[in-house]
């Protein structure tokens, strides 16, 4: 599978450290499901991971459109057969989905890859880290980065909480 992903993600030309992204938040997912599962929850280990890998296979695709990056995928994904399950984890993975209304209400798969993508950049960080680099890539405004970052939190008190591990122990296990 992680093979057969990686494939993907080189058919259609992700960069090199969006390949590297890709593999840590497949790393920080692996780990997480596992724990979770361990702990006795009904987790799709297989779509977790899958959405993991190829969460931001369109991402150079989107440059300049932010607002199709998630949904673009679909294509690609049809396209390799993956199924519609792993699409919507995808779909689900982008940052302003948060601000909406159900977000806390989906399945467990989908907030996993959520959070992995939010501490994962090229290597293993805080959220507060991964706003303050979003606010000077993006121009995110302070007061739209502390709303973000505060259900992010939210997020990630939930997966932890579940997967009964600390950020530290998460940070020295990646």
């Amino acid at each position: 599978m992680l093979k057969y992903c990686l494939g993907i993600l080189k058919k259609y030309k992700t960069p090199k450290g969006l390949i590297t992204h890709s593999l840590g938040v497949y790393k920080v997912s692996k780990l997480l499901a596992k724990r979770l599962k361990e702990k006795g929850f009904k987790i799709n280990r297989e779509a977790v991971l899958k959405a993991a890998l190829l969460h931001d296979v369109d991402k150079i695709y989107t440059v300049g459109k932010p607002q199709e990056h998630g949904t673009a995928v679909q294509e690609i994904l049809k396209k390799e057969n993956v199924s519609k399950e792993v699409f919507k984890i995808i779909k689900n993975h982008t940052a302003s989905r948060i601000f909406e209304r159900n977000f806390f209400k989906l399945p467990l798969e989908d907030k996993v890859v959520y959070y992995a993508d939010k501490i994962f950049e090229q290597q293993i960080c805080s959220l507060e880290e991964r706003i303050i680099g979003w606010q000077k890539r993006y121009g995110l405004t302070k007061d739209k980065a502390q709303k973000l970052l505060g259900l992010m939190k939210k997020i990630e008190r939930e997966i932890l909480k579940k997967a009964d591990i600390t950020g530290e122990e998460l940070k020295n296990l990646v």
